[in-house]
C-alpha cells in the first residue's frame, strides 16, 4: 500500500508499508477522525507550533467532550499552558486548568501526574509571587537610591558653583 504524507514543511512525502494480516486487522481498532487529528496536534507540538496544536485540540475537545480521547486532548491542552507560561496569571491558569482537568478525570489516565504538575505549580507560583514582590522591593530601593544620587549632584553643583564664586572673589582680592 502506497502511503502519502503532506509533512509539515509542505512537501509530499510516500512511503510503502505493508498490508497487516487478517489477524491483525481483526484485532485492531478502527482509528478515528479525531484520533488522526490528534496525532497531527501532537506533531505540531513536537515541532513547536503552539498556537497550531491548541487550535486542533481545540477543535476537538469542543467536538469529542465525551470520547475516549477526551482526557489525552485535555491533557495535551494544560501542557500547553504549562509551555507557554511567562508569568504569573499563566502560571495560575495552567494550575486551573490541570485542577478542572483533574477534576474531570479523577480517574483517568494521567490523574496522578496531574496532580504531582498542580503541586509543582503551586509551588512555582508561590516561589514566583515571592520573587515578584522582591523585585518590587528592590526595584524601590534602586529609585529611592537614584533620588539620592540626584540630591547628591545636586548640592556637588551647588557646592562647585560657590567654590568658583568663592575663588573668583578670592582672585578679586589678591588682584586689590
Amino acid at each position: 500500500m502506497l502511503i502519502l504524507a503532506v509533512s509539515c514543511t509542505g512537501t509530499i512525502e510516500s512511503s510503502r508499508i505493508e498490508e497487516p494480516s487478517t489477524e491483525v486487522q481483526k484485532k485492531q481498532k478502527p482509528v478515528s477522525f479525531s484520533e488522526v487529528e490528534f496525532r497531527f496536534a501532537m506533531t505540531k507540538l513536537e515541532n513547536g507550533d503552539f498556537e497550531g496544536g491548541r487550535e486542533t485540540l481545540t477543535e476537538i475537545a469542543e467536538r469529542d467532550d465525551n470520547s475516549d480521547l477526551a482526557p489525552k486532548v485535555a491533557f495535551a491542552l494544560g501542557v500547553i499552558h504549562l509551555l507557554e507560561m511567562e508569568d504569573v496569571r499563566r502560571m495560575e491558569s495552567a494550575r486551573d486548568y490541570f485542577q478542572a482537568f483533574l477534576s474531570e478525570h479523577p480517574d483517568g489516565p494521567y490523574g496522578e501526574t496531574t496532580g504531582r504538575i498542580v503541586l509543582l505549580l503551586d509551588k512555582h507560583i508561590h516561589r514566583a509571587k515571592q520573587e515578584q514582590k522582591r523585585i518590587k522591593q528592590l526595584t524601590q530601593q534602586v529609585s529611592d537610591q537614584e533620588q539620592v544620587i540626584q540630591t547628591l549632584k545636586y548640592k556637588i553643583e551647588k557646592l562647585e558653583e560657590i567654590h568658583r564664586e568663592t575663588e573668583q572673589k578670592r582672585h578679586l582680592l589678591e588682584a586689590e
